[in-house]
């Protein structure tokens, strides 16, 4: 009876172990999230313009990596690719095969990319900072190398999925995981937050100051725009204001004589709000509301503008709302630089080409160049800029990086603006005489030197302010070359204004984890189950077949 007891208690733990084998084998079929890593991600721009929403309103994701290799289905996935391949035609059969967002990668050396690869870069960036991109994009930092090492991680994960029926491929999902993506507020929200308040500011300083004299105002912007805003460094851009800064402390070492000072007030501005994605609303306000500035009296006595834009470029051209008639200072100013430009003050014999666009005073539309808003409120000027069109394509991207253009053309167009200047402000009236020589000409060095600094750092409108470093650093610069100096701020209430609209959460943390698939064992389980069902159905025979051994031993 006791031999009974045990051999039954035995046959119940035979019957139910393998039930218990096949709940571990299902508890490990089960998905798990391993190698957690915080990256950094940067958002596509965000903001208003005169009622039209601009970039990808849509912050946080949490989606499966994939890239354009992909033989799966793309649905709700987040694409990592890297800026050279993507083009407007490889977006748009992306969104059409329906992925939830695009994660841009942006090469360590923009300069060395190839013009074809550039070229549809340029295409496809300029379509993003159209209204209504219809999916989330952001945009890896080249310096996080981590990145790449992601995108190579889940290109070769796709590379064995593309090939299901081979040993490597089981050996894959049996060892390895997919790439997951999650983006993270830095401020605990779950979508970007309109800014109340966006403060502008306009830098002025001035050399000679009499009210009696005219004025010559000498202006240069100094935030960027492009589709990655935290990655706007802007390298063509910084030449204006690298410019002005040079010019501003060459004409201070002149004007410190009282008895040679010319019989010209100079005014330099430097202006952050005042690109033209913005329509100049900081130059427009320095111009049209300048009387909380000490140097305002300078605005009404102001004669004629120079707008500095890219000046890095082997030529120049000079942007008129109309042709400079002869006899004018506009028309004197482009035939004295032209002629610097062919004497020797530069190191080429090269021209200077004069643009006109014609500019309506009734129209609210949005103006190209600078000199267009000091032309709104009666002041001649001209731009002067190494690109012949507004808006070129380069100058609001982030393709503009070091190693853009030459520096010594930077230099010479600089050395030939002062040069023409001080002929006209010390009234020359010999074209063939040069003023800037030796010490008295642009300081090579310290132009390089400013440049250099201002790249250093992304200036989106939104990241800027008056206690920023490089705003600060700009002050003390301009200060330091001016009789004069003061500054505005320009608080914009976007509410109340409307016109222009900006979002924050430029900047994401991104948790990037990998997911262990569970092909490999749900394919386990089935091997495993089918196992324990034979074993189980061979140990029910066995144990049939005994009992009825045993019985049938028992009636003999």
């Amino acid at each position: 009876m006791i031999l009974d007891i045990s051999l039954g208690l035995e046959s119940e733990r035979s019957t139910a172990l393998p039930f218990v084998w096949l709940a571990i084998v299902f508890l490990l079929a089960l998905p798990q999230t391993v190698s957690l890593k915080e990256l950094t991600l940067y958002r596509l721009a965000h903001y208003e313009a005169l009622g039209s929403l601009y970039g990808s309103p849509t912050t946080l994701i949490d989606m499966e990596l994939a890239t354009v290799n992909s033989t799966t289905n793309l649905a709700r996935k987040c694409l990592i690719a890297p800026l050279e391949i993507l083009g407007i035609n490889l977006f748009t059969e992306l969104v059409e095969r329906n992925i939830g967002a695009m994660v841009v990668m942006i090469p360590d050396e923009l300069s060395k990319l190839g013009i074809h690869a550039r070229d549809r870069w340029l295409e496809l960036e300029t379509q993003l900072l159209t209204p209504d991109v219809p999916i989330p994009v952001y945009f890896a930092p080249s310096e996080q190398h981590q990145w790449r090492q992601v995108y190579e991680g889940v290109k070769a994960n796709e590379l064995i999925h593309a090939s299901p029926f081979s040993f490597g491929y089981l050996r894959f999902v049996s060892t390895q995981y997919n790439h997951a993506l999650r983006t993270v507020s830095t401020q605990g929200v779950q979508s970007p937050a309109l800014l109340k308040n966006v403060t502008l500011l306009n830098l002025q300083g001035s050399l000679g100051g009499e009210n009696k004299n005219p004025t010559i105002t000498l202006s240069a912007n100094i935030d960027t725009f492009c589709s990655s805003p935290l990655q706007c460094y802007g390298y063509r851009a910084c030449g204006g204001v690298a410019s002005l800064l040079a010019i501003a402390s060459l004409f201070s070492r002149l004007y410190a004589d009282e008895q040679s000072r010319p019989d010209y007030n100079i005014l330099f501005l430097l202006t952050l709000g005042g690109g033209s994605n913005l329509n100049f609303i900081s130059l427009k306000k320095a111009i049209e509301s300048p009387e909380k500035l000490k140097t305002s009296y300078l605005h009404v006595h102001s004669k004629f503008s120079i707008s500095l834009d890219d000046l890095g470029g082997e030529r120049l051209y000079a942007h008129f709302v109309k042709t400079p008639n002869e006899g004018t200072f506009g028309a004197s100013f482009v035939n004295r630089l032209e002629a610097n430009m062919k004497i020797g003050v530069v190191s080429e014999d090269r021209e200077v080409s004069v643009v006109t666009r014609k500019v309506n005073k009734l129209s609210f539309d949005n103006q190209a160049w600078p000199h267009e808003q000091f032309y709104l409120s009666r002041v001649v000027g001209t731009t002067l800029s190494s690109n012949s069109e507004a808006d070129s394509p380069l100058s609001h991207s982030v393709l503009d990086r070091e190693g853009g253009y030459s520096e010594d053309y930077l230099y010479e167009n600089t050395q030939a603006i002062a040069e023409t200047l001080a002929q006209i402000i010390f009234n020359s009236k010999q074209d063939n005489i040069t003023y800037l020589k030796g010490t008295h000409s642009i300081d090579r060095s310290y132009l390089k030197a400013i440049h250099k600094f201002i790249y250093k750092y992304p200036r989106p409108i939104q990241a800027l302010g008056s206690h920023n470093v490089l705003i600060k650093t700009l002050k003390d610069w301009l200060s330091a070359a001016s009789t004069e100096f003061d500054f505005a701020k320009i608080e914009i209430n976007t509410r109340e204004d409307g016109s222009y609209e900006f979002y924050d959460e430029l900047q994401l943390i991104t948790e990037v984890s990998k997911v262990k698939p569970p092909i490999f064992d749900l394919m386990l389980f089935l091997v495993v189950l089918l196992y324990l069902g034979v074993i189980g159905g061979c140990m029910y025979w066995v144990r049939e077949w005994v009992n009825k051994r045993k019985r049938k031993e028992k009636y003999n």
